[in-house]
């Protein structure tokens, strides 16, 4: 006896009495227990009682007196596929009409002839335990597809920032460099009158002729000079090493 850890909900869709009571009682014999089944005598119920419930698996037989079997599957693709596993029944082998069933979503076929209890168990488990691996397998790519472009969000995030803080260094840098230039060119344009004015003081206290007064105001000039001077140096020698013109070197 085949051995079954769950409840599989069944749909036979025959218009055959005698074919439906045959495939309950090989299920019954096989697992019993195993299945809840609900049937179908012509395609328009079949389809009728996919769309207002959930099934494990059909089992359809190909000729029916509305509709053939591959119509049935045609009319009960939603979305671009089959909501349930089918196992297709015929009455004859047509290799044909099972590539045609197996395009449209079948997972297996079987010819009354040769069905008995181990080959429709087998046929029925395999069919919903291939279309729940198909399930699972497309869940985990759309995870890994959604983890995939969050990835990608976070990436281009990171780049966006990274781009933004290389705008602000360069922008911080020139605006540096604009204020050593600035140094440099004040220091510039300061040290030259500067320097004519600690000459002029040097000139006046060499002639001599100037009253003890006279002289300290002059001495005060020269002092002032000298050390205003030296900062002017101290400033340029800040925007030489800025600008790479000069290296400290330390101790």
């Amino acid at each position: 006896m085949g051995q079954s850890d769950r409840t599989y909900r069944l749909l036979i869709v025959d218009d055959d009495e005698t074919d439906r009571k045959l495939y309950r009682w090989l299920l019954a014999r096989q697992a019993p227990g195993a299945f809840e089944i609900a049937h179908a005598v012509d395609g328009a119920t079949g389809i009728a009682m996919l769309r207002a419930q959930n099934f494990d698996c059909v089992l359809l037989d190909f000729s029916l007196p509305d509709v053939t079997g591959l119509e049935f599957l045609a009319e009960a693709v939603i979305d671009g596929e089959l909501p349930c596993a089918v196992v297709l029944i015929t009455g004859h082998g047509n290799e044909t009409i099972a590539v045609e069933a197996m395009k449209l979503g079948v997972q297996d076929y079987l010819v009354k002839d040769h069905v008995n209890e181990g080959r429709l168990w087998r046929a029925i488990v395999r069919a919903v335990s291939q279309r729940e691996l198909r399930e699972r397998l497309a869940q985990s790519l759309r995870a890994l597809t959604a983890a995939n472009a969050t990835l990608e969000r976070e990436v281009a995030s990171r780049e966006a920032t990274e781009a933004e803080l290389r705008a602000a260094k360069a922008a911080a840098e020139q605006v540096d460099q604009a204020k050593t230039r600035l140094v440099a060119v004040v220091a510039h344009a300061i040290r030259t009158p500067l320097n004519g004015i600690i000459d002029d003081a040097e000139h006046l206290r060499r002639e001599g002729g100037l009253t003890p007064g006279q002289d300290n105001r002059v001495a005060a000039i020269m002092r002032f000079s000298q050390h205003l001077s030296g900062l002017l140096e101290r400033g340029l020698d800040f925007a030489r090493i800025e600008s790479g013109d000069m290296a400290l070197n330390g101790d």
